[in-house]
């Protein structure tokens, strides 16, 4: 198990999570909260599930981009785990969805880690004392430019991370980076990830997906021709299906002579 010990959170959002058990987020055994001065909320102390395995960051610095295959199924993990979160009348927004905070085991499972930044919204009533603070400057890049501006929180704060994040992934280039829209791979198969890309990094927050939901559903539309272009651009499928049917022809060919030489040369009863 892991221990944290946190100082800025929102205690509704462990209370969800360790009620739901929502599978891609690590399992929370206890949470006990402490009060100070005052008997106000100090320190929230989180006991959750341990998860072994690798950071996304760690992958990327490691081996650098990831296969267009993989990143589209990362990406659509990630938004299995972010619905139920997403598709509430009081949505959770992660807020911090970097290479840092996302785990990938070695079956290739996908965790979405560390909410310590993350909080629950009421649309009807936005709560607007959650600002930028020092402690998220370091994740600037992957946090969307309203919250820089001082807007509420909202689900398009994930959405603009999960883009960000998408194009690093086939790209290798961070956000960070002073180019960070580099052109991505000129495949066929990457050309059609782009306009999910971009739609997920617009600038204005309300012209991105809504939220989770409305994301999977881009990314699930476009698996079948994502496929299809995977398989006619691999040369290696083709060779392996011709190295096949020559393989197949060369054998039965062998047998159909080892049977006509036995033929003519068996000694007659």
């Amino acid at each position: 198990y892991v221990k944290k010990e946190l100082r800025n959170y929102d205690r509704s959002v462990f209370e969800y999570i360790r009620m739901r058990d929502i599978s891609g987020i690590p399992h929370i055994v206890d949470i006990i909260e402490n009060f100070g001065e005052g008997r106000r909320p100090d320190v929230l102390i989180v006991i959750e599930e341990y998860i072994a395995g690798s950071t996304l960051r760690e992958v990327l610095d490691a081996y650098g981009p990831v296969k267009p295959d993989i990143a589209l199924d990362y990406m659509i993990q990630l938004c299995e785990i972010l619905k139920p979160l997403h598709d509430r009348k009081r949505p959770i927004v992660h807020c911090r969805i970097t290479p840092e905070n996302v785990m990938i085991t070695q079956n290739g499972r996908l965790y979405l880690i560390n909410f310590d930044a993350a909080r629950e919204i009421d649309p009807d009533s936005p709560d607007p004392s959650y600002k930028t603070g020092t402690s998220m400057k370091s994740h600037s890049a992957y946090i969307a430019s309203g919250q820089f501006e001082y807007l509420p929180v909202e689900p398009q704060t994930d959405i603009l991370e999960c883009g960000s994040l998408f194009r690093e992934m086939i790209s290798g280039v961070s956000p960070a980076s002073p180019t960070p829209r580099v052109p991505i791979l000129d495949r066929p198969e990457v050309e059609i990830l782009e306009p999910i890309i971009q739609k997920c990094t617009e600038t204005e927050p309300s012209r991105r997906y809504a939220d989770a939901v409305e994301l999977l559903a881009a990314l699930e539309e476009i698996v079948p021709e994502f496929r299809r272009l995977i398989v006619s651009r691999t040369p290696t499928s083709r060779k392996k299906m011709l190295m096949t049917f020559l393989t197949a022809l060369l054998f039965i060919a062998a047998v159909v002579i080892l049977i006509l030489f036995f033929a003519d040369n068996w000694p007659p009863l």
